[in-house]
């Protein structure tokens, strides 16, 4: 099975390191994982687990120097969750 993304301009890890202090400011940084938690949703809610998330698998697009378009790529290692899985933690309250 094969998955055709867009053409992207580069990965987070290199986005990161190629903009200057002052460009990455506090509120890009929030935008962008405003929009890897947006996704990341929807991948949940399609009961589709990434296991692969690093900022080589993030891709970015420059829209303007204050917008970004930002996708998740590299879907090698998802996994498809076919049933409900309870979560492995317990409430130690009790």
């Amino acid at each position: 099975m094969f998955l055709i993304l867009k053409l992207m301009d580069c990965d987070l890890d290199t986005y990161v390191n190629k903009v200057s202090k002052e460009t990455l400011n506090l509120d890009i940084i929030k935008d962008i994982l405003r929009k890897i938690l947006s996704g990341l949703e929807y991948l949940h809610d399609t009961n589709i687990i990434h296991r692969d998330l690093k900022p080589k698998n993030i891709l970015v697009n420059y829209i303007n120097k204050d917008d970004l378009e930002v996708r998740i790529g590299d879907f090698g290692w998802s996994k498809l969750c076919s049933i409900v899985q309870k979560p492995n933690t317990r409430n130690l309250s009790n």
